[in-house]
């Protein structure tokens, strides 16, 4: 019985051990397939018309190597039933519509009439459009596949009261009754088709339309060809609640769709002088270079490979930070916990790169603090809008923040804020308070503030620059001479230069001077109005 114990627990480590280095694998493949496409994107951008066919022909075969990783991925997870579904309403003929039109093109090659037939349905179904998209795409190109030069293929939609109808029909090779009896069998190899396939799209094809409660069928065409047909059922019911998602989220396969709105905005950049820093942490070397060639356009970038990262991000006090999930000291998820409990560093967003794509990886990621979530391969576009988009949500926050000041109804505000425990505002509550506690203290400086902060005067500078939009001096200044204003208006008797030492300032002209700069008026002209 101990044996039988012993060779059981055995074989399951063994799986475990198996399953992990399959993962791990998966994830150094999609790494590389994410090198390769986003460098060729970038080539295709400014390729003549002799290097542009080659270069399309590297972007498709990426394209379909990653598939092919993405359908092994699917295999594990539905051997161990850890495929999860991720179900939102989605309008079917527009979904199928946008699947048709990527694949014109690589039909349109074989000269084959690509038809594709609406029957003006107008119905919405539950579905997981990752899955379901692969299973249609998979349908579809084995039709282009067994398709002959100049023939014809025909997707059409059809529904009745309590199901959707989703046909693919093909003029193609004729099909034996054997093949049609197996052909959903994982790793088939059909004998009517004379050219070796993997034999795992169809099988995955039939997987993903049952866990949705449908079905697919199969039968001989007419004259020649095969018709597949996916059946949907509508409604929601059939489904538990925690796989109905309310957001609307990309596809996996989006990433590769060029969005020309994204480049135009990206193009917006901030002027050399204020250019942003971009901490970029990536182990795999030629990606980072990339990454790093790319992004120094429009960004100061500085790069790490993960080992001993704390150190150099407390240093810098970057403003974004790009991070790779699967590093070789700590984890993305383990980097980001430390930066976001840290409140010298917690303001800073975080975009991970990962190749995972599950809820458990993005709930780990969500509660460790990570803004945005990109799954390799991404593309270069996408990123670089993801970066500004944090970006400009910070200059939002840049907005909120300026508007504080030491009067008190802006104070009320901060104190309001508080009570969402928010750590920027807890973070701005101090200064605000150990400035105003000094008010009248002309000695009382940044290093001052630093060492009572217990931050360096660097990370104080980083820190404030990122959440005010202007420097802590500044900061400190503006709070001085708000301040001078409700003295000036409130206590009429007292001299400007009384005043000026109330506020901090040592010397009466500095303080006029100053004045006039941020109000238009010197403080005795203020008074009189």
């Amino acid at each position: 019985m101990k044996e039988i114990k012993y060779h059981g627990d055995v074989e399951k480590y063994r799986n475990i051990d198996l399953s992990n280095f399959f993962n791990a694998i998966s994830y150094d493949f999609k790494t590389v397939a994410s090198l390769i496409l986003s460098s060729t994107d970038f080539l295709l951008e400014s390729a003549d018309k002799n290097n542009a066919k080659e270069l399309h022909l590297i972007r498709d075969n990426s394209k379909l190597l990653l598939k092919m990783i993405n359908h092994l991925i699917d295999l594990r997870k539905l051997y161990n039933d850890e495929l999860e579904l991720k179900i939102s309403k989605t309008n079917i003929v527009d979904f199928v519509k946008e699947i048709f039109s990527e694949l014109k093109s690589t039909a349109a090659k074989k000269k084959i009439d690509f038809i594709f037939t609406d029957n003006e349905i107008d119905s919405c179904v539950f579905i997981d459009r990752d899955l379901i998209y692969k299973g249609i795409y998979n349908l579809l190109i084995n039709a282009i596949k067994l398709t002959t030069f100049e023939g014809v293929i025909q997707i059409s939609i059809k529904e009745d009261l309590n199901f959707v109808f989703i046909s693919v029909e093909d003029s193609g090779i004729a099909i034996s009754e054997v093949d049609l009896n197996q052909i959903f069998l994982p790793l088939y190899q059909q004998s009517s088709y004379n050219k070796t396939t993997s034999g795992v799209g169809l099988y995955l094809t039939e997987q993903y339309v049952k866990l949705h409660k449908g079905e697919v069928k199969v039968q001989a065409g007419e004259q020649k060809g095969i018709i597949f047909s996916i059946k949907l059922p509508k409604g929601e019911t059939h489904f538990n609640k925690n796989q109905l998602i309310i957001t609307e989220d990309l596809r996996a396969d989006d990433i590769f769709k060029e969005n020309e709105e994204s480049k135009s905005q990206i193009e917006d950049k901030l002027e050399v002088n204020t250019r942003d820093i971009v901490l970029l942490i990536e182990d795999n070397d030629d990606l980072r270079f990339f990454l790093k060639s790319k992004l120094k356009k429009n960004y100061n970038v500085f790069e790490s490979d993960g080992i001993s990262v704390e150190n150099m991000v407390l240093e810098i006090v970057p403003d974004i930070i790009i991070s790779d999930l699967n590093l070789p000291d700590k984890n993305g998820f383990e980097i980001c916990e430390f930066i976001k409990n840290d409140e010298r560093t917690s303001h800073i967003p975080i975009i991970m790169l990962t190749s995972l794509n599950t809820d458990e990886a993005h709930l780990k990621g969500l509660k460790s603090g990570v803004d945005m979530f990109l799954t390799k391969p991404f593309n270069l576009s996408v990123l670089s809008q993801s970066v500004e988009t944090l970006l400009n949500n910070r200059r939002q926050l840049q907005k909120y923040f300026s508007q504080l000041n030491s009067n008190e109804s802006n104070q009320n505000v901060v104190k309001e804020k508080d009570k969402a425990s928010d750590k920027q505002v807890v973070f701005v509550n101090k200064i605000n308070k150990l400035i105003n506690a000094n008010l009248d203290d002309s000695s009382f400086s940044v290093e001052i503030l630093a060492d009572e902060l217990h931050i360096s005067r660097v990370q104080l500078y980083r820190k404030t620059k990122a959440l005010l939009g202007i420097t802590i001096s500044d900061y400190i200044q503006n709070i001085r001479l708000e301040k001078s204003k409700v003295f000036l208006s409130e206590n009429r008797d007292l001299s400007i230069a009384d005043i000026a030492y109330s506020v901090g300032f040592s010397s009466p002209n500095y303080f006029s001077t100053a004045f006039k700069n941020k109000f238009g008026k010197t403080p005795n002209e203020f008074k009189r109005s």
